[in-house]
């Protein structure tokens, strides 16, 4: 039996199959990337703050809510200095001297309460930190990758940022199940 020997509604079939799994696959290539794989937040936006398109978050006069578990904190900031120099950023909890601290240092790694961890989803323009705090357990995520995770328990939560004039805060907010304070 020869190829073109193959009935027209055998050809027609495949075809179709296979215009079907590249449909597929696109819609959940766009679902993914849209962010149907990632992980729930702990809730609905609570506080948020935001740069327009061009321009920097004034840190300095931010007054930050309390937090209380559980709860997402999501920050996206870049270095303004390039590749070039080192700047890192990031988020303290309870105290700024001696509570936990997460920190982007661009690119390629990322610190953990002064311990420098290699991480290649890390860029060196902009960068996103996630960090979800519910049930005891603390994840982190830069730039939608987990990065680690591991326990802490905290009732209320001092928090605040880390980072140098060579910081671009592009957006900061609070997700949780309760409302947040200031």
């Amino acid at each position: 039996m020869d190829v073109t020997d193959a009935p027209c509604w055998l050809w027609r079939l495949a075809v179709l199959s296979l215009i079907g799994v590249a449909l597929v696959g696109l819609v959940g290539a766009i679902l993914l990337a849209g962010g149907a794989a990632d992980s729930p937040r702990a809730g609905p936006l609570r506080w948020s703050v935001e740069a327009p398109s061009a321009a920097c978050l004034d840190v300095e006069g931010l007054q930050l809510p309390r937090l209380s578990p559980p709860f997402t904190l999501e920050l996206a900031a870049e270095a303004q200095n390039g590749s070039d120099t080192f700047v890192s950023w990031g988020v303290w909890l309870e105290s700024p001297e001696a509570g936990p601290r997460w920190e982007v240092l661009p690119p390629g790694y990322y610190r953990y309460s002064g311990q420098m961890i290699p991480f290649h989803h890390v860029y060196a323009g902009w960068n996103e930190l996630r960090l979800d705090m519910a049930g005891g357990r603390c994840v982190l995520r830069l730039n939608r990758e987990r990065a680690a995770e591991g326990e802490f328990f905290p009732d209320h939560l001092q928090w605040g940022l880390s980072g140098s004039e060579a910081v671009c805060w592009k957006r900061i907010a609070v997700y949780a199940d309760a409302p947040v304070s200031e």
